[in-house]
C-alpha cells in the first residue's frame, strides 16, 4: 500500500522529470529563440561603426540599425539589409543582402567597407554588450564588429510612425487639415536615406537637413501587389512630405509644416498613438 508521504515524493519526481524533459525540448528546438542570443533586446536601435575586422579604412560615417529580422548597413552613399536568426550553433546572418544599393566606381571605398562588414557578419555567431560598447563576435571569441549608440537627438536615428499628414480638400481633417494614417505607415531618416513605407510600399530616396530645415527628395517604389486605396494613400503621403518643412519638436513628437506654417505631417515615435497637435 503507498503511503501519502511515498505518494508526495513520487508526484515531485514526475514533476521534476516532465520539466526537465520540457526544457530539453525546448533548447534543442532550432526555431526557439533565446533572449539576449537573438538581438531582439536592441530592436529599433542604432548604432556607429567604430571598428571592422579586416579594415583600417575610416568607418566613422558608417551607421547600423537594428530591426526585429534585420540589421540594416548604411553609409551616405550606399546600404544593404541582412537578415539574422538564432540556431543552436548560435547567431547567423544570411550570406546575402535582402536589399542592396550599389555605389558608383567613384565612390568604391564605401563598396569595400561594405563587403567587409559582410564578411564580418557571416563570422559572426554571438554578441556581447559592455557599457556602452556593442562587440559581433566568432565562434572562437574574437571580436569581429565594434558599435557604438548613437543618441536619438531629433529628427535622424530613430524609427516614426506617420502619424497624420495633409490631406486634400474633400477628406475630413482635423483643425489643422491633417487626416490619421494607416498604423503601417513609417518613416526613418539615417545617414541621408529614407525608409519604411509611407504605408504601402516602400520609400526610395533621401533627405538633406540643415537645422530645423527638413528636404525629402524621396517617392514610393512598389514590389508587389498594393491595394488600390493603400496605393493611393502612398501617393498623398509621399505628396506631404514635398517641398522645404519647418521641424517642431514638442516633447517626443514632430510637426514639420510648410513655408506658409501650414503642418504637413505628424510624426510621433513608433509603437505610440498620435496625440492632438497643437499649433
Amino acid at each position: 500500500m503507498v503511503t501519502l508521504p511515498q505518494l508526495k515524493t513520487e508526484l515531485i519526481l514526475v514533476t521534476v522529470i516532465c520539466l526537465s524533459a520540457i526544457e530539453s525540448l525546448a533548447l534543442s528546438n532550432p526555431t526557439r529563440t533565446r533572449p539576449g542570443k537573438d538581438l531582439s533586446e536592441f530592436q529599433d536601435t542604432f548604432w556607429r561603426v567604430t571598428s571592422l575586422r579586416g579594415s583600417h579604412a575610416d568607418v566613422s560615417n558608417v551607421v547600423v540599425e537594428i530591426q526585429r529580422e534585420d540589421v540594416v548597413f548604411t553609409t551616405p552613399l550606399c546600404f544593404s539589409l541582412y537578415g539574422f536568426e538564432y540556431k543552436p550553433t548560435g547567431l547567423e546572418f544570411s550570406s546575402s543582402p535582402s536589399v542592396y544599393s550599389n555605389v558608383s566606381r567613384k565612390n568604391w571605398a564605401h563598396r569595400e567597407i561594405a563587403k567587409v562588414f559582410e564578411s564580418d557578419l557571416q563570422k559572426t555567431r554571438s554578441y556581447q554588450l559592455s557599457e556602452d560598447t556593442l562587440s559581433f563576435v566568432s565562434e572562437d571569441r574574437k571580436s569581429l564588429i565594434v558599435l557604438q549608440p548613437l543618441q536619438q537627438v531629433g529628427i535622424e536615428n530613430r524609427r516614426w510612425r506617420i502619424a497624420k499628414y495633409r490631406a486634400d480638400a474633400n477628406q475630413q481633417t482635423d483643425k489643422d487639415g491633417l487626416i490619421g494614417a494607416r498604423q503601417t505607415a513609417e518613416i526613418t531618416f539615417l545617414n541621408g536615406g529614407v525608409y519604411g513605407s509611407p504605408t504601402c510600399g516602400g520609400w526610395a530616396g533621401g533627405y538633406k537637413l540643415s537645422g530645423k530645415q527638413l528636404t525629402v527628395n524621396a517617392d514610393v517604389i512598389l514590389a508587389g501587389f498594393c491595394p488600390p486605396d493603400e496605393w493611393s494613400e502612398s501617393l498623398t503621403v509621399v505628396e506631404a512630405f514635398r517641398g522645404e518643412l519647418s521641424i517642431e519638436e514638442a516633447d517626443d513628437h514632430i510637426l514639420l509644416d510648410d513655408k506658409d506654417g501650414r503642418a504637413r505631417v505628424w510624426l510621433v515615435p513608433f509603437g505610440l498613438s498620435p496625440p492632438v497637435p497643437s499649433k
